[in-house]
C-alpha cells in the first residue's frame, strides 16, 4: 500500500534518446547527497505508454551512449552539490 499523502518524488535530471530514458535521482544520506541512475525503455500498449527496464538488442548501443551522458551529468550534479556544501561550511565558519 502506498502513502498518497506523501508528495511524488521528482528526478534530479532526466536524459532521453528516443524511447530510452536515464533518470538521475538525488538521495540524501548520512554523509550528504548521492545520486543513482535508472534506465528504462518506453513502449506502447493499447495506445498507452509504459516503461520497462528490459532492453532490446538494437537498444544496447544507444543505451551505452546514454549511460555515458548520464555518467557525465552525474559527475556534474555531484560537483555542484559538493561545491554548495563547501560554500555552506565556509559561510558557517565566519
Amino acid at each position: 500500500m502506498t502513502n498518497t499523502n506523501q508528495p511524488k518524488r521528482k528526478p534530479a535530471f532526466t536524459l532521453r534518446d528516443g524511447t530510452l530514458k536515464a533518470t538521475i535521482w538525488k538521495n540524501d544520506g548520512e554523509k550528504g547527497p548521492w545520486f543513482s541512475v535508472d534506465f528504462s525503455r518506453g513502449y506502447r500498449v493499447d495506445g498507452n505508454w509504459k516503461d520497462t527496464t528490459s532492453m532490446r538488442g538494437d537498444d544496447l548501443l544507444k543505451l551505452a551512449f546514454l549511460a555515458q551522458e548520464a555518467y557525465a551529468k552525474h559527475l556534474e550534479l555531484k560537483s555542484i552539490h559538493r561545491e554548495s556544501a563547501d560554500a555552506d561550511e565556509e559561510g558557517g565558519a565566519a
